[in-house]
């Protein structure tokens, strides 16, 4: 196999920015040909058009080249790749030199539908790896396509979460050879020709999805007021969005700022327009992963980003940039202006920024991550070692599939929602895992998929009738002490695992003392009728945050409510849970209390009911709880009814106290959530394996 000069695949005549990062081929040499008998790994490209996929297989195939033989295939590729052309195909029934099959790296569904066909149907010695950077629920045929993948890389922890399948975590790179701070004379925003001392811009296909609007909108409010800034947008306006991008245009036209907010199309050189900036705006409203914050960074710019994508991981905010709800044009606009008011914090941040990059984002790493999962691939290692099964809600049990696959490491764990056992699979008892461990309940279907069962329950949602099932289970393992004691009681081996919660510290969200949150979501089982018939009762209270789903909503709201319905962004919530102070929860019944946790995590106060488990996770050195006026059986457990005098006067007493006692009930409440995750941690590894 023939050496690959990297800067020939990178540096470019004809550069193209596009959905993910640019596509940069100047000074290219021609592509290399390779003989099949040579290739151990295929990198298809099955897409015409340029795309943040077309874009990753550019730049890290040549990474990956220097130390595996590897080749690309299909349309649409820069001269300068090792590749393949599909007349080359007929030899792939052969194996490759020293190796028992080779891979198909897919990035898209008919790249992963080819290698199914190329593995099952023609019967040749190849497997299939696929890359996930989507962060959606996937639709039900990638869902089976994914299924049947040899292995799976996620981009980032967010988009694994949107996967059923085990997978491995692989975060995209840059090459910091290829961006790079300014170092040449044309590199100098003056060589740009353009008005202004500074650059602000926005790279990426014009349209909607990218949130282009939302940066013109907030150069139209900004600009105006500094006269030193120039902004540019660089990128193909594909056929569909020729309308979307005019009306941009016509805006830009009618503000009288043509020659100051400029769209540069697709450009020669993008590299040299990265260096050109002082402050890069990613607005995307959603995104896979999104390299271009990236290549920014590595360029030495600060970035504003949205938190679509994989964004809220590469900016450290106030650090290296900031970072915005998706789709929230004020907020974007705000922190636009925090850089554009003051150059030398946004240049600070540019050099901070190209560090980052070099140290945490290097291409290297990501090549070395997607081969120790080529050879695990190699090695025959597949089948996840265990296997987690619940029904699909949405809410406390998805979170509770991701947290214990974060624990146990999702390269070696699977989820699957209880009814996609198939029945073939069923009936020929066919193996899944070496461990299922069911969530909440013991689903049936699914006992003989693996070889030892662990039962996680929810006592207050297992039905007495499924006890008969419990036999089944070959330990049950309990998330608080309360739930250890009830199923010891029916007679099953049981053992305490503890159980945690997201981390939803962000200090630098300040917080207020005077203000409350009552996150109810979609339960029914979150006291919110007595707190909201308490706040109707005392219009001089200070404010009430409620968060609940929508057709959970009481009709009566006071004026010192403030009602948050239906979804919220990851980032909001999040806002929320930091800058409230105090954290009403006083739940009837919990198996676990995601929200009390979280609560502790972010150091607010913590009111709850004085009753299991809540008063097992919130002890009174750490929160406030509320004595109990009733209770009354709810399948295994029970619910627990708060004293809506005692929850008047414990309200009463909170706002009573200084700041400073509250503060210090908050370092309290931090402490006990770091104790409660470090000890699932050990746990965890230590029970299930």
């Amino acid at each position: 196999m023939h050496p690959v000069a990297r800067e020939d695949t990178r540096s470019s005549t004809s550069a193209s920015v596009d959905a993910g990062s640019v596509v940069d081929t100047s000074n290219a040499t021609g592509s290399v040909p390779l003989s099949l008998d040579d290739v151990e790994v295929i990198a298809p490209n099955l897409k015409l058009r340029l795309s943040g996929v077309t874009s990753t297989i550019v730049q890290l195939v040549p990474e990956q080249a220097r130390s595996l033989r590897i080749a690309t295939l299909g349309p649409g590729l820069p001269d300068g790749l090792p590749r393949i052309d599909l007349r080359d195909l007929p030899a792939i029934w052969r194996r490759p030199r020293g190796r028992p099959f080779r891979i198909w790296h897919a990035r898209r569904n008919n790249e992963m539908v080819a290698g199914l066909i190329l593995r099952d149907l023609l019967r040749a010695p190849v497997r299939v790896v696929f890359t996930s950077a989507g962060q959606r629920r996937h639709t039900r045929f990638t869902r089976w396509l994914l299924r049947r993948m040899d292995a799976v890389i996620a981009t980032s922890a967010v988009s694994g979460a949107f996967l059923d399948v085990p997978y491995t975590v692989v975060r995209h790179g840059v090459d910091a050879e290829v961006f790079h701070p300014p170092s040449f004379p044309g590199d100098d925003y003056a060589e740009a020709g353009l008005p202004g001392r500074y650059a602000i811009g926005t790279f990426g296909r014009v349209r909607q999805q990218k949130g282009t609007d939302l940066f013109v909108d907030a150069m139209i409010a900004l600009l105006p007021r500094f006269p030193d800034w120039t902004a540019v947008i660089a990128g193909r306006v594909t056929s569909e969005n020729v309308d979307f991008a005019a009306d941009l245009k016509r805006r830009i036209a009618a503000a009288g700022l043509t020659d100051r907010i400029v769209f540069l199309g697709e450009v020669p050189d993008i590299k040299a327009w990265f260096r050109r900036l002082t402050l890069f705006v990613a607005p995307s409203r959603n995104e896979g992963f999104g390299l271009t914050p990236l290549e920014a960074m590595a360029s030495g710019v600060a970035c504003v980003t949205s938190d679509a994508g994989a964004y809220a991981d590469m900016i450290d905010p106030d650090v290296t940039g900031s970072v915005v709800p998706a789709g929230d044009g004020v907020a974007l606009c705000s922190a636009i202006e925090g850089y554009l008011s003051d150059v030398p914090r946004a240049q600070a941040h540019g050099r901070i920024a190209a560090e980052k990059v070099r140290t945490s984002f290097r291409l290297a790493d990501e090549a070395a991550g997607v081969r120790a999962v080529y050879e695990r691939v190699w090695s025959g290692v597949r089948q996840p070692e265990v296997l987690i099964v619940a029904r699909s809600n949405r809410y406390g049990l998805e979170r509770d599939a991701k947290l214990l696959r974060a624990a146990l490491g999702p390269e070696r764990t699977g989820y699957a929602a209880t009814r996609t056992r198939g029945l073939v699979s069923f009936l020929l008892r066919r193996r899944h895992a070496h461990t299922i461990m069911h969530l909440e309940r013991v689903h049936a279907g699914w006992i003989s998929a693996g070889s030892r069962n662990l039962l996680l329950p929810n006592q207050e949602r297992f039905p007495r009738r499924h006890i008969d099932r419990l036999g089944q289970i070959d330990l049950v393992l309990a998330k608080t002490r309360h739930a250890t004691d009830i199923f010891s009681a029916l007679g099953r081996p049981t053992e305490y695992l503890g159980f945690t919660s997201y981390d939803r510290q962000d200090l630098s969200v300040q917080k207020d003392w005077t203000r409350f949150l009552h996150l109810a979501g979609g339960s029914t089982l979150k006291g919110t009728e007595d707190i909201l018939d308490l706040w109707r009762a005392h219009p001089e209270w200070p404010e009430l945050v409620v968060i609940q789903k929508a057709e959970n909503l009481s009709a009566a709201f006071a004026s010192n409510i403030t009602l948050l319905p239906g979804y919220l962004s990851d980032a909001e919530l999040r806002r929320q849970q930091n800058a409230c102070g105090i954290h009403l929860c006083p739940s009837r019944a919990e198996g676990w209390g995601h929200h009390l946790i979280e609560g502790l995590s972010v150091g607010s106060v913590v009111v709850t009911t004085d009753g299991p488990p809540m008063n097992e996770m919130v002890t009174p050195d750490c929160g406030i709880l509320v004595p109990v006026a009733s209770s009354t059986p709810r399948h295994l457990g029970t619910c627990y009814h708060v004293d809506r005098l005692a929850l008047e006067r414990a309200i009463e007493a909170v706002l009573a106290k200084p700041d400073t006692e509250k503060a210090a009930l908050g370092v309290a409440a931090r402490r006990r959530y770091e104790d409660i995750a470090v000890q699932f941690a050990d746990r965890v590894r230590s029970i299930v394996g």
